[in-house]
């Protein structure tokens, strides 16, 4: 689509999209071809040149919207095609006034970087990062410099959280902005495997950001909060199924078949938000959820018992995800809007005050405990990794026990629609 001021200003997103400029160049009157504008959540508008060269591609930020106007960033674009060089050589020239140690860089442009180099390549969890940083730091602080940024203004943020009622938020967002100055000072958390003494935590990298001294959030004394833990038994729990399909809930349809799915394999609510008709084999009766969207950083398999397969067997067979956002759906559904939608109808539902999407998998756990489900059986259910440090029995052991699973997940949903 040809990009219009207009559009980019009343631009609102729920989560991170890309968006292309096709405007044609006046000179040649050819469509642009390398324009994309990436949109966050917390209002942050990044323009990046996007090319490809030697059947790689290339991307590199070129400013701020609305600091770089569309039309000022259309024609860094024509320049950067227009170039004899490469375009990584074009972006070094036309941005080589900028001081490259962020003289200048201000929270949003930091917060926007560190997300792009460090969080979005290397960690699973990098939307939450990204979430967090930008609604607790941005949205506050964003225009300040970033060198400026002091302890007095995290320990606001920090208190802030804590006045509304949010310790486990406090909590996590001084971890976040902790992590991004580390990251910006140049210390860099290194594996452990990967350095030479065993217990050799962090090793310093020398290719700070910002020229400061001291982290701001060192010294903030992180909140203590108490970690919910919701489970559902007997009746209430026997009830769940029908109370997720029933028409007074006015669930959508999505959230609904998300819920149960969720319910029946003893999956986490996200995984099944992000899942693809590619991961699903129906015939096996399983689905493989790949090592970059687990938890635990490898594939896991999960056994698919007849109630899930009559439900995903009905369900609309699609390219890409298996629940898309309806308005932008080469997205996924979230597990924030899950919890949004519970929200919302938890009084007509009638769900109990700590009840959420993840008390289900809480559920089926203590379910297969009470029921004397082997160990071994049980936490490959629930996906967890069981090595043990100096557990040498369970390194050495690779038993997916499969069969096992698929028994003690069609015994759990049988239980669950009192078949049994």
């Amino acid at each position: 689509m040809e990009l219009t001021d207009r559009y980019l200003r009343a631009l609102r997103v729920d989560s991170r999209i890309q968006v292309n400029d096709e405007s044609r160049r006046p000179d040649t009157r050819r469509k642009r071809r390398g324009l994309v504008l990436r949109a966050n959540p917390g209002g942050a508008r990044t323009w990046y040149v996007r090319k490809k060269v030697d059947g790689k591609q290339f991307m590199r930020a070129i400013g701020t919207y609305p600091e770089l106007s569309l039309a000022l960033a259309r024609e860094l674009l024509d320049t950067i095609d227009d170039y004899p060089g490469t375009p990584a050589e074009a972006v070094e020239v036309l941005l080589a006034p900028e001081d490259p140690q962020g003289s200048g860089l201000t929270v949003r442009r930091l917060v926007n970087r560190y997300i792009e180099q460090e969080c979005e390549p290397f960690n699973r969890d990098w939307r939450n990062q990204e979430r967090t940083l930008e609604k607790e730091l941005v949205t506050e602080y964003g225009d300040l410099p970033a060198e400026e940024l002091t302890a007095e203004h995290v320990l606001d943020i920090v208190q802030g959280c804590l006045n509304r009622g949010a310790p486990r938020v406090a909590q996590e967002a001084l971890k976040q902005i902790k992590g991004l100055y580390n990251w910006a000072m140049g210390r860099k958390r290194v594996r452990r495997r990967t350095v030479a003494k065993a217990d050799a935590k962090t090793a310093m990298r020398r290719t700070a950001i910002l020229d400061i001294t001291r982290n701001p959030a060192e010294g903030v004394i992180a909140p203590t909060y108490t970690v919910r833990s919701f489970h559902l038994e007997g009746k209430p729990l026997l009830a769940m199924p029908a109370l997720i399909r029933a028409q007074e809930s006015n669930l959508r349809e999505d959230v609904k078949t998300i819920l149960l799915l969720q319910m029946y394999t003893f999956s986490r609510v996200g995984e099944w938000c992000g899942a693809s008709w590619q991961e699903i084999d129906l015939r096996k009766k399983i689905w493989t959820v790949p090592a970059r969207r687990y938890k635990t950083g490898r594939d896991h398999i999960v056994t698919l018992p007849k109630q899930a397969i009559k439900i995903l067997k009905a369900w609309p067979k699609q390219e890409g995800h298996l629940f898309p956002l309806p308005r932008t759906p080469h997205l996924p559904l979230t597990s924030d809007i899950i919890g949004k939608e519970l929200n919302k109808r938890r009084k007509v539902m009638r769900l109990p005050e700590g009840f959420s999407s993840h008390a289900l998998r809480h559920s089926g756990a203590t379910w297969l405990a009470a029921n004397h489900c082997p160990h071994d059986v049980r936490e490959r259910l629930l996906g967890h990794v069981i090595d043990q440090a100096g557990d040498m029995a369970q390194r050495y052991q690779h038993h997916q026990f499969l069969d096992e699973r698929r028994e003690w997940t069609q015994r759990w949903c049988d239980y669950l629609e009192a078949k049994q």
